[in-house]
C-alpha cells in the first residue's frame, strides 16, 4: 500500500520564486541582467531537484542569466500540501450564465509536472469581452467541463483566454514554440535549448480557452508560447499579458488577411501607405492599437468614431484629444457620424478627396451603417477597351470588416452600398486567424513589443485587480460586474500577488 506523506511548513527557506510585483517596484533591464522581486516558499524546498534533478540550485544570489536579490524577498504563502504538489485556486463554473452569478472560487492541488507537462503560476490575466461571452455560453469556443482537472464532483470549467504565466516546473520533455522559433513542433522538431521550458520562463497562451482565471495551471508544453529573452527584455507583465489578442487583432486586420488561412492577402485587403481606414469603437483596446499601429508601423491614416462620454462634452473632447495624441487623424462621435452628409464632409475636409477602402466594425447596428457610408473603391488605372473602344477603369474594392458586435444589433445595409460602392463585407475572428497563421501571430506580437520598447505603442488604460491568495470570491466576481458595465476607466486585469 502506498503511503502519502505530508509535511508541515517550516520557516521560509532560501528557495526563491520570481514573481509579479507591484508596478511601482518592478525592475526590468537587459535580458541577461534582469532583476526581480522574489518570494520564498518553504513547501517547495527540494521540490526543484525532485522534479528536475538537472535544474541548478537557486540558493545563490546569482543564477544563470538572472540576478536575484535576497534583500527584496517578500513572504510568500506557506500551505500544507502533499509533497511536491502545488496548491491552486480557480474561478470555475458548472453552468453558463452571467459571470457574477455562476463563477465560484475553487481550491485544488496540482501534481508535479512530468514528461511534457508544465506547471505555471499566473502573473496577470485580462478580462476580455470574449471571456464574458464564453461564460455566458454564446462564444464559439468553450473550455471543457471536467471533474478531473479541478477534482470536483460536478463537471466544471475554468474560463480565461489570455494572460502571462511564469514557469514553476517542467517535465523533461516540456518543449514549446517560442517567439524566436514559433514554428517549433514538439512532435517533430529536434529538441533545443531555445524551446525547452525551464523554471522562471515567461509564457503566454498558445491554445484557446486554457483557463487563465486561476492562480496556477498545468498544461502540455505545446499549449504555451515562450517569450524569448530578446522579446521579453524591457517589457512589463501587464504588457506581455495583454499583447496576444487585441493588438494582434488590429495588426492582422490592417496588414491584410484571407479567410482561407495561410494564403497571402489579396490586393483588395491590403492598404498602401498613406491610405485611410475608418473604425468605430476607436476607444476600445483594439481601436487604440489600430491607431498606433497604423501610424507607426503601417503608415496609414485613420478616421475614428467613438461614443460620447456620459460625463459631458468636455470629457468627450478630452477623449478625442487623447486619441489624437496616440496618432488618430480625425475623431468623431457616433452622433456626428449619423448626421446627414457626414461621409461627404469627411472626404472633402479630412481625407482631401481620397476615398476610404477599409472599415473596421466592432459595434454593429447603426454604427456599422455609418461606417459603411464612408467606404468606396478607389480607381487604380484607366485604359481603353480594344473591343468597344470605351474607357475601362480598374478599381481596388473597399472592405467592411466586422470583428465584434458590442451593440448586439444586426447589420442592416442599404442596397446602394452593395451595388454602387464596390464594397465587400467580411468577418474576422482572431482565434481562427492565429490558428491558421502561427508564424504571423508571433510576428505581430514581436512587432508590437518592439514598438513598446521604442516608446511608440502605449497600452490602453488598465484597471488592476489584485488577486491574492486570501482574496474573496465576492471580490473576484465584482471585477466581472465592472467589466460588463461599460465606460470603465480601462481594461480590467487580474494581477496576482503572493500566490
Amino acid at each position: 500500500m502506498a503511503t502519502l506523506l505530508y509535511f508541515k511548513p517550516s520557516p521560509p527557506s532560501s528557495t526563491l520564486l520570481r514573481s509579479l510585483t507591484p508596478i511601482s517596484s518592478r525592475t526590468f533591464a537587459a535580458p541577461h541582467s534582469r532583476t526581480f522581486t522574489t518570494r520564498s516558499s518553504s513547501r517547495r524546498t527540494s521540490e526543484r531537484n525532485l522534479i528536475n534533478p538537472t535544474m541548478p540550485s537557486q540558493h545563490s544570489t546569482k543564477q544563470g542569466p538572472h540576478t536575484i536579490h535576497p534583500q527584496n524577498q517578500q513572504q510568500r504563502r506557506s500551505i500544507s500540501a502533499p509533497y511536491g504538489y502545488e496548491q491552486a485556486k480557480s474561478l470555475a463554473y458548472t453552468t453558463h450564465g452571467d459571470p457574477p452569478s455562476v463563477l465560484n472560487l475553487h481550491s485544488h492541488s496540482i501534481s508535479p509536472a512530468h514528461t511534457n507537462l508544465t506547471t505555471t503560476r499566473m502573473l496577470a490575466t485580462p478580462i476580455n469581452p470574449a471571456d464574458i461571452n464564453t461564460i455566458q455560453g454564446v462564444y464559439p469556443t468553450k473550455p471543457p467541463f471536467t471533474t478531473t482537472a479541478l477534482s470536483t464532483n460536478t463537471p466544471s470549467a475554468v474560463p480565461g483566454n489570455e494572460g502571462l504565466a511564469e514557469v514553476l516546473s517542467a517535465g523533461t520533455s516540456a518543449y514549446s514554440p517560442s517567439t524566436q522559433n514559433p514554428t517549433f513542433d514538439p512532435a517533430s522538431s529536434s529538441p533545443n535549448d531555445e524551446n525547452k521550458l525551464q523554471r522562471g520562463d515567461w509564457v503566454i497562451m498558445n491554445a484557446p480557452v486554457l483557463g487563465t482565471f486561476r492562480t496556477h495551471m498545468q498544461s502540455p508544453s505545446s499549449s504555451f508560447l515562450k517569450l524569448s529573452d530578446p522579446d521579453r527584455s524591457g517589457i512589463n507583465p501587464l504588457t506581455a499579458a495583454t499583447v496576444s489578442v487585441n493588438p494582434v487583432t488590429a495588426w492582422a486586420m490592417l496588414s491584410g488577411w484571407t479567410t482561407s488561412g495561410s494564403d497571402p492577402p489579396t490586393a483588395s485587403q491590403t492598404l498602401n501607405k498613406g491610405e485611410w481606414f475608418v473604425q468605430n469603437g476607436a476607444n476600445s483596446s483594439v481601436g487604440r492599437a489600430a491607431i498606433q499601429l497604423a501610424k507607426h508601423l503601417f503608415g496609414l491614416k485613420s478616421v475614428n468614431i467613438i461614443r460620447a462620454r456620459p460625463e459631458g462634452e468636455e470629457a468627450t473632447q478630452n477623449l478625442k484629444e487623447e486619441l489624437k495624441a496616440l496618432g488618430a487623424d480625425a475623431v468623431f462621435t457616433e452622433e456626428e457620424a449619423a448626421e446627414s452628409g457626414w461621409s461627404k464632409r469627411v472626404v472633402e475636409d479630412v481625407t482631401g478627396g481620397e476615398r476610404v477602402r477599409l472599415g473596421l466594425n466592432c459595434v454593429g447596428g447603426k454604427s456599422a451603417l455609418n461606417l459603411a457610408k464612408l467606404l468606396a473603391a478607389t480607381p487604380t488605372s484607366t485604359s481603353t477597351s480594344s473591343s468597344s473602344g470605351s474607357e475601362v477603369t480598374k478599381r481596388n474594392p473597399a472592405t467592411h470588416v466586422t470583428y465584434g458586435a458590442m451593440a448586439k444589433q444586426p447589420l442592416t445595409l442599404p442596397a446602394s452600398t452593395l451595388i454602387f460602392t464596390d464594397t465587400s463585407y467580411a468577418g474576422f475572428w482572431v482565434s481562427a486567424w492565429a490558428r491558421n497563421n502561427p508564424a504571423e501571430r508571433v510576428r505581430a506580437i514581436r512587432e508590437v513589443l518592439g514598438l513598446v520598447r521604442e516608446g511608440m505603442f502605449r497600452e490602453t488604460g488598465f484597471v488592476e485587480i489584485p488577486w491574492r491568495w486570501e482574496t474573496k470570491e465576492e471580490e473576484l466576481r465584482e471585477a466581472f460586474k465592472g467589466a460588463m458595465e461599460g465606460f470603465r476607466g480601462g481594461k480590467g486585469v487580474f494581477v496576482f500577488e503572493g500566490t
